[in-house]
Order: structure tokens, then sequence, then C-alpha cells
């Protein structure tokens, strides 16, 4: 039997090693990846919706009767509104109502109407822990929360009922979104201690409650965005705490951090995998001085596929706030939309040039969209 085994043996070694053609018999091991599924959310941020006296007249002026009518105002940027999937305002001025007397600088009050003319315009989540939070204390308060527990299908981020959840998440396309909101100025006034709401203050530029809210965020959903009202009224670059804070921040888990407040714009960067838009300046406003006419509107996309979650196509779309003389006509025109020909036109006798030069200053070429 051994010889037997020996002559098959020496058979197939000569097959295998004679100079004749080889047969090469070869197996396919690799299996067909599935592509992995990308999720995707769209996001639109607008900054202060600065509401002096002048803008609600003209919005008094473009409805019949008692009525109020913001949406013209808007017009230019509504579409980019509608398109977001997710759409975010900080709504600068409580809506405290007519109930409560409508009030311009420096304790501001503004019509429900304009809320509901946001809602209509698209946004989806608004932001009310500011400075001028406390202008009409508890009662504009409470009438400003009533209005957004009457309209669910919008967020309300920064007051709340005591024993309420602070973080608000949102949820789009299988993606979840959660929202952080404080402020780090009140203008000196507050709440009664036995007041049943409750505004996210920054005391003391101590972040810690942001710190520990970014964390408590992060194990709810797959983002984190961060509203701050921070930084200081008229400058163009961040301050010191700014800067601190969106570090600490960013470690904590942030993925995005935006502020509002200076009422200039500020500039856009990423730390680590965060982005920081340190602020917007105003969306709409009756203010005249230069730097205060430039406002900015922010678009990204957040980002799931696989395991990995990411920001992209981050986009800072410059606006003016446009009014001609005596604060008449006043309205928002994307930079791209702008023109030697309105800015000679402006009632603030604002160059050009002067917008040009500040915008390009301040934000950074990869981020700018004309």
């Amino acid at each position: 039997m051994k010889k037997i085994y020996i002559v098959i043996l020496g058979i197939l070694l000569f097959c295998t090693g004679c100079g004749g053609k080889e047969q090469v018999i070869s197996v396919d091991k690799t299996v067909p990846q599935q592509e992995e599924k990308e999720q995707r959310v769209s996001f639109y941020g607008a900054g202060d919706n600065l509401i002096h006296n002048c803008v609600y007249w003209q919005a008094d002026n473009n409805a019949p009767g008692e009525d109020y009518d913001f949406k013209p105002m808007y017009s230019k940027v509504a579409d980019d509104i509608k398109n977001a999937d997710i759409a975010y305002i900080n709504q600068e001025t409580i809506l405290g109502g007519t109930e409560l007397g409508l009030s311009s600088y420096p304790l501001f009050n503004s019509p429900q109407e304009l809320g509901c003319d946001m809602i209509e315009l698209g946004f989806d989540v608004f932001s009310h822990a500011t400075n001028h939070v406390f202008d009409k204390g508890e009662k504009g308060v409470a009438n400003t929360y009533a209005f957004y527990r009457e309209n669910p299908q919008v967020t309300v981020i920064g007051i709340y009922e005591k024993g309420e959840e602070s973080i608000k998440i949102v949820e789009r396309k299988g993606i979840k979104t959660a929202f952080v909101n404080y402020t780090y100025h009140t203008n000196g006034l507050g709440l009664p201690d036995d007041s049943e709401y409750v505004v996210n203050v920054v005391y003391g530029n101590d972040c810690t409650n942001v710190i520990n809210d970014v964390k408590k965020a992060k194990e709810q959903a797959d983002f984190v965005i961060c509203c701050l009202h921070w930084g200081n009224e008229g400058e163009t670059t961040p301050s010191s705490i700014q800067k601190e804070h969106a570090q600490l921040l960013s470690k904590a888990g942030a993925d995005v951090i935006i502020g509002t407040h200076p009422h200039t714009i500020q500039p856009v960067e990423f730390i680590d995998d965060t982005l920081v838009v340190y602020s917007l300046g105003n969306f709409i406003s009756a203010q005249n001085n230069g730097v205060n006419l430039v406002g900015g509107t922010v678009k990204f996309d957040m980002v799931i596929k696989g395991m990995e979650k990411k920001i992209e196509n981050v986009e800072f779309i410059p606006v003016i706030n446009q009014y001609e003389g005596f604060y008449s006509n006043i309205r928002i025109i994307p930079f791209k939309e702008y023109s030697q020909n309105l800015a000679a036109s402006h009632g603030a006798f604002v160059r050009f040039e002067y917008f040009s030069n500040l915008i390009e200053k301040t934000i950074d070429s990869a981020y700018l969209k004309f």
C-alpha cells in the first residue's frame, strides 16, 4: 500500500512542478460589503432678532387693523429658513405681547405675532436665554413661555418651568440633536426666588453648569449644539472668556457652539471637531452703527456614517440690516445681493466697502459664502 501512495504522490508533484501549463484554481474570498448608510440633517442658524420699535411699527403698518406682519422684512432669507431640516434663531426680545405694552431699548417687549411669523417662516428652535429675558419681569417670561406652550410644533430653549428638563432634543431623519442655551448677562435683573420659571444663566463666568449640561446631553443625543449669549457688545473679536469657555465646552463634547449677544459678527473656527461660531451678530434690528448692521447666518450639515459623526459643509452667509432714511423699509438682504446703490441709500450712511472689508477681515474665507 505504501508504494501506491508514493506513486500517487509522485504524479501530483510532477503535475505541479513541470513546465507545462499550470492549472490554477482561484477562489474569491471577498464578501460584498454593504455601503454604510449615511444620515444627514441640514441646519440653519440666525443671530439676534432684535425688535426695536421701528421694526414693530413697520410690521404694524404692513397689516390691517391691530395685527402685525413681520414676514416681508425676512423675505430674502425665507427660502434658506424653509429649506433647512432644523432652523434656529436667537429671539433676543421677549414675546410678552401687547398685553404688557410693546417697548424698545432698553427694556424690550415684542408682540406675539412676531413669534407666529417666525414659526410661519420655518424656524424650529428659539433661544430665549438673553440679557433681555427679564425686561418685563416674571410676567414677561410667563407670557413668552405660554406662547411656546401654545405652539408645541417648535422648541424653546433657555427658559422653562421648574422641574422641567432644560436640555431640549430635536429629532430629524433619525438624528437626535440636543440644544443647550445659557446667557452670561441679564442686565442685573432676575426672577423672584419663588418663581415657577427658570432661565439658564452663567454666573461669575463659571460655566460648570454648561459643561455638565453638555455632558448630559451627549448621553441623550447624537449631536449637541450649545447656544451661548456671551461676549462683549460691539466687539468683532471674541473675549478671553469666550475663547476659554469654547475650549472647555469642546472638551466636554459640544459639537457646535453658536454665539450671540455682541450684535456684531465674530470669527468662525474649529476647535478639534467642535464648530465654533463666536457671534452671528444681528439678524434684524434698527441699530445705526455700521458694525451692528452686518450680521450672519450659518449653515452646516450634521452627518452620521457608520460609527462616524461629523459636521460638514460649513457656510457663513453675511447679511445686511438695510433701511432707508428715518428707519424706513427695514429688511434683511444677503450680502451676495447687496450693491453700491443699496449702500448709498442706507439710512446709516455706511459705505459698501466698509461692509465688505468688515466681513472679509472677520470671517475666515474657508467658511465665507457671498
